[in-house]
């Protein structure tokens, strides 16, 4: 079973999310469905709902689950995930400072960066906001997609330390 809590909008949804074989079971703030799993896949779910079909992208990432599908993308963070990002080191995580969608990434993970350099492009509220590195560093991790609607506090990019020559 997992569980956690998801964004659509400004609304916050708990999910919950069961399998017993070739059924699956979600429950999104106490209302269940159930869907049969037709085939299950290197990322990929195809589940069917009656008569209608989903096919479901799913790519984790340290703070919970990314889906995609219908030209949509959601994500799901965990508990733990959140725990996770409020424990890093201080200008160790770019977060999303509000619920938005990934333009365009301009780091990689491994490139050095400067306080101040542009990281990634959020669109909300119909603008777009540049996200800088909040210190010098390199780059650790990058948690987002271009394309993927992100909540408030989602971390999107880790920094670590470039030891001193």
């Amino acid at each position: 079973m997992s569980s956690g809590r998801f964004h659509l909008g400004s609304a916050l949804h708990a999910w919950r999310c069961t399998r017993r074989g070739e059924r699956l079971l979600l429950e999104v703030d106490g209302s269940a469905r159930e869907y049969e799993v037709l085939d299950d896949r290197d990322g990929l779910l195809t589940l069917r709902d009656g008569t209608r079909v989903w096919r479901v992208e799913i790519t984790r990432s340290a703070d919970g689950v990314q889906l995609k599908s219908g030209g949509q993308t959601w994500i799901a963070r965990d508990a733990a995930g959140s725990r996770r990002a409020a424990h890093a080191g201080e200008g160790d995580v770019v977060e999303a400072p509000m619920t938005g969608r990934i333009l365009a990434l301009a780091c990689a993970v491994g490139a050095e960066v400067r306080k101040g350099d542009l990281l990634l492009t959020l669109e909300a509220m119909k603008m777009e906001h540049r996200l800088t590195a909040p210190r010098d560093g390199r780059v650790a991790a990058v948690e987002a997609s271009v394309g993927a609607i992100v909540d408030i506090g989602t971390t999107l990019v880790r920094l670590a330390r470039v030891p001193e020559a």
